[in-house]
């Protein structure tokens, strides 16, 4: 008989008992199909983990380094540090490398609109804010220079803050409270959404650095709590904050000797670590992953040599009318293989029908990797041959005489 023909009833067979044992071979395939959901939905969770880290690097603003002043305590230094206005005016006149800086000053309120109120992050910058920070407007405008000089008393406000004040819309024109002063709605900035950590983004409310520090902040003439410095794409970052470094020291009088009053923190360090952490879990969770696939290759194995051992005269009766050893071998791998990908072809389905809700919990952007789908495949495959190797091959070794014995 050829080689093809063998195949085919070794094929033949395998499906023939695996139909006569529907439910044992759904049971079997049911480990496999558990692990196969597992890797797969841990790669789309990591692939949409990254994509969400990446997004909020830009949403934060790309190639952005952020200056806030060290507490007295942690600096060593006397007196308190400061930021000032003059600091990011002599970044911009110093340092190359720079698209925009931006002072900042920080707080938080309550925004009141009638009977409505919601809380709100209070915002005082220079247009330029909104360039290091990639802000744009879906309605209304940016202040310009003549409000920004005069400190009017006009806001640029989030969508989630504005949702909550004007459910109905056409929150820009609208006067709302902050604190005791009232301010004019001007725009509303494009939706950010949430960190990873939950944080909403949008409940903020921008206004002129001089309209937040007269009518909020007091404090001294020209400090800041931040100053945003955005870097040119191909500017060496590292080379950028060792110049930043010097300026603010030179500019702070600080001995060669005394401790930085000021502190760094660089975006794109920000994502590495949150990447890092990412990486971390993913590995953890694919090892588990991969645990549960083993347990369910551990399943077929089991199965196939209970199948063996109840099949042992069919086994020894094909072998007396003239089947060999390879083609016993052939068909009990055949059907190993057949219940692990068909565990891996449930796994996939169950895994399309687990992420929607998935991505809605987390709010990230999850599809099958078609790259996690082959990599399923290829270990329920491997799975399929490497655990069911061994009952094949009792099963091939098998003596016809004593096998026709056995009841």
């Amino acid at each position: 008989m050829k080689t093809s023909s063998r195949l085919g009833v070794a094929f033949r067979s395998a499906l023939s008992s695996m139909t006569r044992h529907p439910l044992r071979a759904l049971l079997t395939a049911l480990g496999i199909l558990v692990g196969v959901a597992s890797v797969t939905v841990v790669i789309a969770l990591g692939d949409g983990a990254d994509k969400a880290i990446f997004g909020q690097l830009q949403r934060l603003g790309e190639n952005l380094i952020t200056i806030f002043p060290r507490d007295a305590a942690a600096s060593g230094v006397g007196g308190e540090p400061r930021l000032t206005e003059e600091d990011a005016a002599a970044i911009v006149r110093e340092i190359p490398g720079i698209i925009t800086v931006a002072p900042v000053l920080d707080g938080q309120g309550r925004a009141v609109f009638r009977d409505r109120n919601s809380p709100a992050r209070i915002i005082g910058g220079t247009s330029t804010y909104f360039q290091a920070r990639n802000y744009h407007t879906t309605d209304g405008t940016l202040w310009d220079e003549r409000l920004e000089s005069t400190a009017a008393r006009v806001v640029v406000v989030g969508p989630s803050l504005a949702k909550d004040l004007f459910p109905g819309g056409d929150a820009v024109g609208q006067w709302l409270r902050l604190g005791k002063q009232s301010f004019r709605i001007i725009g509303l900035l494009e939706s950010k959404g949430q960190t990873l950590f939950g944080t909403d983004q949008d409940t903020l409310a921008v206004m002129p650095l001089r309209t937040m520090r007269s009518k909020f902040s007091g404090g001294r003439p020209g400090d800041v709590q931040q100053i945003l410095v955005k870097t040119k794409p191909d500017a060496n970052t590292e080379g950028v904050k060792k110049n930043l470094t010097a300026l603010l020291r030179q500019k702070h009088g600080l001995a060669p000797d005394d401790p930085d009053d000021f502190s760094l923190r660089d975006s794109s360090r920000i994502a590495q670590a949150q990447q890092g952490i990412v990486g971390v879990m993913r590995a953890l969770l694919l090892s588990i992953a991969a645990v549960s696939l083993v347990i369910g290759g551990i399943g077929v194995m089991n199965i196939m040599l209970v199948s063996v051992a109840e099949r042992t005269k069919e086994i020894g009766t094909r072998l007396a009318i003239g089947a060999r050893g390879g083609d016993i071998l052939a068909q009990f791998l055949i059907e190993a293989v057949i219940l692990s990908l068909l565990g891996g072809v449930l796994g996939a389905l169950l895994s399309a029908l687990l992420l929607p809700p998935l991505e809605a919990y987390f709010g990230w952007e999850l599809s099958l990797s078609p790259a996690g789908l082959a990599i399923a495949f290829l270990v329920s495959t491997g799975l399929g041959v490497g655990f069911g190797l061994l009952p094949a091959r009792r099963a091939s070794k098998l003596d016809p005489v004593e096998a026709l014995r056995r009841e």
